[in-house]
């Protein structure tokens, strides 16, 4: 699966770089998890390549910006932060309007990197999409 889940937080908190991922969670995330929202709170999702850590806190109720962080481990700085906005899909899913996102940026070992997602109203994660430069995955969650 490629995530670690961590407790929702209202506030993004400061990483701790002595947690150490499994060997699967290492691996370049293919899909982000499921249901990591809290309702209306800020929820935290880390996902691990190698020893660099990449999170997004939502704020779904009031529809926030998304902010988002690449941070390496080994020389304990950060490599990418940037705020992605979260408007209304007009598709809407089994009667439900979507949330949906899109950003990109680069991974440290040069490949970039898009993705887009839907949330349900839920605020659970239905498709994401990962491109790494001319390859394509899709997640169904």
């Amino acid at each position: 699966m490629g995530y670690h889940m961590a407790k929702s937080f209202l506030e993004p908190q400061a990483f701790d770089c002595s947690y150490k991922p499994s060997e699967a969670e290492k691996k370049i995330p293919e899909q982000l998890a499921d249901k990591w929202s809290q309702g209306d709170t800020d929820a935290l999702a880390m996902l691990w390549a190698d020893n660099v850590k990449y999170e997004s806190w939502v704020g779904i109720g009031k529809i926030r910006s998304v902010y988002q962080e690449i941070f390496d481990c080994t020389t304990n700085r950060k490599l990418v932060i940037r705020s992605t906005e979260w408007t209304r899909d007009p598709v809407t899913v089994t009667g439900e309007a979507m949330l949906y996102a899109t950003g990109c940026g680069w991974w440290p070992e040069g490949k970039l990197f898009k993705y887009s997602l839907t949330l349900n109203a839920a605020g659970e994660i239905d498709q994401m999409f990962w491109w790494w430069r001319d390859e394509f995955q899709v997640a169904s969650l």
